[in-house]
């Protein structure tokens, strides 16, 4: 039964009290949807709660290495708690910076083999109530250009970077990742019921070119249920799948 202030998967257990930004749905798609394989270093940008890094951490090796980076030091602290109470702690590392200060001081360092992010989309300048929420959505902390160079720069030859985004801006982002000499790999249009129109996309970017992938997944069915794509791709997850 999940806790009053969080979110109880199968493994481990989410508190977001302190997120600006909850657990919902994009991020569990792309926690799901990533393949982890061998990859042995692995980089989640912008972390929040954790989730993604420890969707991660799930089914990586048990010598794969996360970083989890976060620039909001409330959601950095919840993040390094839920990690601290899951089954890997020795998985996941934690930090509390933005990309730009990481990625200058990992330049020397040795690449990720792969790269996740559910990133900020909404431009600069909108209106939130909530800074926190703000700083986590608003592009002004972190813009398409800076996050795909900081990926080419970070991400290894045969890496990859894997994001979730809304349908539109995702457009934005595959053009804005060949500029910086990132190739599409997949593309998943994201469909909450039949016949609607993508409401959001999964895509796996590399620096190798390769034939793209394009295919669809179908959130609920016709009877208002999740469909049994959606029920297969996270039931390594949610409880009740």
């Amino acid at each position: 039964m999940a806790k009053s202030r969080g979110f109880t998967f199968k493994q481990f257990h989410i508190e977001h009290d302190l997120c600006a930004m909850k657990v919902g749905t994009d991020g569990i798609l792309l926690g799901a949807w990533s393949e982890v394989g061998p990859a042995g270093r692995i980089l989640d940008i912008g972390t929040g709660s954790g989730l993604i890094a420890l969707q991660l951490a799930q089914k990586a090796q048990s010598d794969s290495h996360i970083v989890a980076i976060e620039i909001d030091s409330n959601a950095a602290a919840q993040a390094k708690i839920n990690v601290a109470n899951s089954p890997w702690p020795h998985k996941v590392e934690v930090r509390c910076e933005t990309l730009q200060t990481f990625a200058k001081q990992a330049q020397h360092q040795q690449s990720f083999d792969l790269i996740v992010s559910n990133p900020p989309y909404f431009p600069a300048g909108q209106d939130f109530p909530d800074q926190a929420r703000a700083k986590a959505r608003h592009t002004g902390s972190l813009n398409k250009q800076e996050l795909m160079q900081a990926v080419a720069q970070l991400l290894s030859a045969t890496g990859r970077c894997d994001l979730v985004l809304p349908f539109d801006v995702a457009l934005d982002y595959i053009e804005t990742a060949k500029s910086v000499g990132l190739h599409l790999l997949h593309r998943v249009d994201v469909l909450t019921k039949k016949n609607s129109p993508p409401h959001r996309m999964l895509l796996s970017l590399s620096k190798q070119t390769k034939e793209s992938r394009l295919s669809q997944l179908l959130v609920h069915n016709d009877q208002g249920g999740y469909s049994a794509d959606f029920i297969q791709l996270t039931r390594d997850y949610y409880l009740k799948m």
